[in-house]
């Protein structure tokens, strides 16, 4: 952090009195480097301070000296970024000397004033909420001790520019997500919506990842949500890809369990408010048992008499018998061709409940997750 500040400094130096009646003046400027500066250093100081110094000091008749030092320097700041970009950090900005000891040299603050005029920079995204003060001792070792001055600064973050940029477009995508369901499952659409859903804000994470915070430990909560988004946008492409399996190749699958069909269309379908009657794609055929494989055709031929109507009788009783199977092979075929058709509008049946139900937990999930994290962001 760099903290910009315009300190000043003032003590006492007893004979450098004079009489005003006499010389005239009440205060003179006079050169910095002729007289002796107290040796305060900023313990949080990062780099070297080459702020430019003033060449000027001023002196009052009564002895006191007053110095005024305008710095920019780097100091460091421990930053804690869980709740990033709603944290509100707490920074120090500590003064000592490290040469005169506290028997030698007290630092104290004249006041210190809370106001606009002490503020940050409006480009820097951080915002000056409170200035507080304290004096404490600092002890290097055993016997030896420093007066120390201590303002303690506390910072919110301009979290507007982080929530427009960040926040409202992964929220965005996730509802894009969310409505993408109403896409029908038996459409190949919905699957490559998803997956063109995906990579956007696969793209999207790759082209913030510069203005998110570089923190090891806490995870920010922000990163959190990044990953949960993403987490719940593959997760509904693997729901979409197994519902549009079960809606447009039910061929690949056998006929559905009795346990599957209980459980999925009477139990689930009922709670979701899903209508599983099958429409009749079968025709029944119920034979006796008792009767043989091909009919007795010449029961059913009035008795021919003679040499000549019994070779007829044969004949049309041959052909009879083909035509008989016939129609049994084609009723064979029928039952085979319509048995797969019964199956696959089961199978399409539970990919609409599954569809719904996985739906519904998604929603659910969604929903929970963002609430657990908005909680942890404004309770943290």
């Amino acid at each position: 952090m760099t903290v910009f500040m315009i300190l000043t400094i003032d003590w006492l130096v007893p004979f450098l009195k004079w009489d005003i009646n006499t010389c005239g003046t009440e205060k003179i400027s006079y050169p910095v480097s002729d007289l002796w500066l107290p040796d305060i250093e900023i313990k949080e100081l990062m780099d070297e301070d080459k702020s430019q110094s003033i060449p000027y000091l001023q002196i009052n008749y009564t002895g006191g000296l007053h110095l005024v030092k305008v710095k920019r320097i780097p100091v460091s700041c421990q930053l804690n970024i869980y709740r990033f970009p709603f944290d509100v950090q707490e920074c120090s900005i500590t003064f000592l000397s490290l040469i005169h000891e506290e028997d030698e040299m007290i630092l104290t603050s004249k006041s210190v004033e809370f106001s606009t005029n002490s503020s940050v920079d409006s480009d820097s995204g951080w915002k000056l909420e409170d200035l507080t003060k304290c004096n404490f001792t600092y002890n290097l070792t055993s016997i030896r001790s420093f007066s120390c001055q201590q303002y303690n600064l506390t910072l919110s973050r301009e979290a507007s520019l982080y929530v427009v940029n960040l926040l409202v477009p992964s929220c965005f995508l996730s509802l894009l997500d969310l409505c993408s369901f109403i896409l029908p499952p038996q459409n190949m659409d919905r699957s490559a919506f998803k997956m063109t859903l995906i990579l956007g804000y696969t793209v999207f994470l790759i082209i913030t990842n510069d203005i998110l915070p570089k923190s090891v430990s806490p995870t920010p909560l922000i990163n959190v949500f990044f990953s949960l988004s993403l987490g719940l946008m593959v997760a509904s492409l693997l729901e979409t890809m197994l519902i549009v399996n079960l809606s447009n190749f039910p061929n690949k699958y056998p006929k559905v369990p009795r346990w599957v069909h209980v459980l999925i269309l009477d139990f689930l379908g009922r709670l979701l408010f899903i209508s599983h009657k099958c429409p009749d794609a079968q025709v029944e055929v119920v034979l006796n048992s008792n009767a043989k494989g091909n009919p007795d055709i010449t029961a059913m031929m009035p008795s021919l008499t003679g040499e000549k109507d019994e070779r007829e009788g044969s004949a049309v009783v041959n052909e009879l018998k083909k035509v008989a199977q016939d129609l049994l092979t084609i009723r064979l075929r029928v039952e085979e061709h319509l048995r797969p058709k019964q199956a696959e509008i089961e199978w399409n049946l539970i990919a609409n409940v599954i569809d719904r139900f996985l739906f519904l937990i998604y929603i659910l999930f969604v929903i929970a997750s963002y609430i657990t994290i908005i909680v942890l962001w404004s309770s943290s």
